[in-house]
C-alpha cells in the first residue's frame, strides 16, 4: 500500500477511511506494523502526516504520536512476532488510539511502569482488550484540546 501523496512507506503500512455518516468519527487512520520497533519512527511519521494538526493542534498530534509509540513498544516487549495493527480515530471531543495484537499479551510487563506514567499523562482511560478470538487490543483515549 501507499501512502496519501502515492510513495510507499517502506515496512509500514498506511490506509484511511473516510467518515461513513453522522455521529461517525472524522476518519480514521489504520497503519499495519511489521513486528520490529525500529517501525515506530516511521509509524510517528505517518500519524504526523495524516492528522491534520491546524485543527487538532500540534501538542495533541505530538501526544497521539507518543501514545501509539507505547502502545507499539508495549505489544513489542511483550514478544509478538505477528504483525500489528495501528488504528488512530478522532471523534468530536476525543481521539482513539488502537493497536490490535493476534495473540494475547500482557500490558503490564516490565517495564512498563514507565509507559503507564506516558500513558497516564496523555490519556484520560488506557488498557487491554481481549477479544473472543484469542486477539488483544491495546487502546487509550485521549481527549482534545478545547
Amino acid at each position: 500500500m501507499v501512502s496519501h501523496t502515492g510513495r510507499p512507506l517502506g515496512g509500514a503500512r498506511e490506509g484511511t477511511t473516510p467518515p461513513t455518516g453522522a455521529g461517525s468519527s472524522r476518519g480514521a487512520i489504520q497503519i499495519e506494523v511489521p513486528p520490529a520497533s525500529t517501525q515506530l519512527r516511521r509509524v510517528r511519521r505517518a500519524i504526523r502526516d495524516r492528522l491534520d494538526a491546524d485543527s487538532l493542534g500540534s501538542d495533541h498530534v505530538g501526544a497521539v504520536e507518543a501514545v501509539a509509540s507505547e502502545l507499539l513498544g508495549a505489544a513489542f516487549d511483550g514478544g509478538t512476532t505477528e504483525q500489528l495493527v495501528l488504528s488512530v480515530e478522532s471523534f468530536a471531543l476525543l481521539t482513539s488510539v488502537r493497536v490490535h495484537c493476534p495473540r494475547s499479551l500482557q500490558l503490564r510487563d516490565e517495564p512498563f511502569g514507565i509507559r503507564e506514567r506516558v500513558l497516564d499523562g496523555y490519556a484520560f482511560a488506557w488498557g487491554r482488550r481481549q477479544r473472543l478470538d484469542g486477539s488483544v487490543d491495546l487502546w487509550a483515549e485521549l481527549a482534545k484540546p478545547t
